[in-house]
């Protein structure tokens, strides 16, 4: 299965790189949905399908998936089929490691996928069957709720919904708590690095799970240089969705008398009680001193953290990232029964 996952990706950047050299229909389709998608979800724009294929290209490679699984093996073989049902989160990249695992350990899987978000991913599974012919048969699609699932996963579900907590805790498997980055600066970043956590904010529309959602910056920080770091996400107000969300949380701010920082696109606002930021709000906390700034980072809900000791994010890292490296792989693999 690492071979034919292999070869896949090779196909994937090929549709990326030489469109014209695609001639299958399972390729056309995804041509197709590159083009005109994002007029059923203004957030998958070309660009967006486009970067979320090159990342699960990169995903792919034989020596990428080895590096994770080749130490591991089912306990069983899952004679039973179980039901297992996942539910992704609606962005471009939901879902794409749960439907990898399910390959590599034949284990069958159920996807429950979001109303926005029901064509990517089965376009995807189709294009996969030039090279696994069986995959129809491990993965399967639905717009409803399973019933009576074996085993179910829940992706980017908010702590604050204690309805949905308390729904999917009947069942064995993983709830996944919604989660994205922080970055810590010092005040001594230069260009480059300001512009990378530019990237690390509004690649994807800062929607990502990828993503860094909050910023921690010293006390007498000036915004200044890192509002100007922006300019290259200027074309997002063109977007109308994120667009009318700009002006309804700037509405807010301004009826609320709450300081806040704007750059023409992005509003800047501390808030020391949230994590994870709304379209077109960039969220930071000031401190006094690193050390204990660092700590207090560490004892919050991020998926990543960036210091100046580990290194600000590259653009390409935001843009691709490496998805079982952010990924919780131990828990998913526990609960369908695989070991090392």
């Amino acid at each position: 299965m690492f071979e034919q996952l292999n070869a896949i990706g090779h196909k994937l950047n090929d549709i990326r790189t030489n469109p014209e050299s695609t001639k299958a229909s399972t390729s056309q389709r995804l041509l197709e949905l590159i083009n005109i998608h994002y007029y059923e979800n203004p957030f998958f724009t070309p660009e967006v399908i486009k970067n979320t294929l090159d990342t699960f290209a990169k995903n792919l490679s034989q020596s990428h998936l080895l590096y994770y699984f080749g130490d591991y093996s089912p306990k069983t073989e899952h004679s039973d089929k179980k039901a297992v049902s996942i539910l992704p989160a609606n962005n471009p990249l939901a879902g794409f490691t749960d439907l990898v695992r399910a390959l590599l350990f034949k284990q069958p899987i159920i996807f429950k996928y979001p109303s926005a978000n029901k064509r990517i991913l089965p376009a995807l599974v189709n294009f996969m069957s030039t090279e696994i012919p069986e995959i129809h048969k491990i993965v399967t699609f639905t717009g409803e709720m399973v019933s009576n699932p074996d085993i179910i996963f829940t992706y980017e579900l908010s702590p604050e919904n204690h309805i949905m907590y308390k729904y999917f805790q009947k069942y064995n498997g993983v709830i996944r708590k919604r989660k994205k980055s922080a970055a810590l600066l010092t005040g001594r970043e230069d260009e480059l690095q300001l512009k990378n956590l530019a990237h690390g904010m509004m690649a994807y529309f800062g929607q990502s799970s990828h993503n860094i959602s909050k910023l921690f910056i010293p006390e007498e920080y000036s915004l200044k240089g890192l509002k100007e770091s922006f300019e290259e996400y200027k074309d997002l107000f063109d977007h109308n969705t994120y667009r009318t969300n700009y002006d309804y949380y700037k509405s807010v701010f301004l009826m609320n008398k709450e300081n806040y920082d704007d750059n023409g696109f992005v509003l800047f606002k501390e808030n020391k009680q949230r994590s994870i930021n709304p379209l077109s709000v960039i969220y930071f906390e000031r401190y006094n001193k690193r050390s204990e700034a660092e700590e207090h980072v560490k004892n919050q809900p991020f998926k990543k953290f960036y210091f100046p000791t580990n290194g600000y994010p590259e653009k390409e890292e935001i843009l691709y990232p490496d998805l079982f490296a952010l990924e919780d792989n131990s828990r998913f693999l526990e609960a369908m029964n695989i070991t090392e």
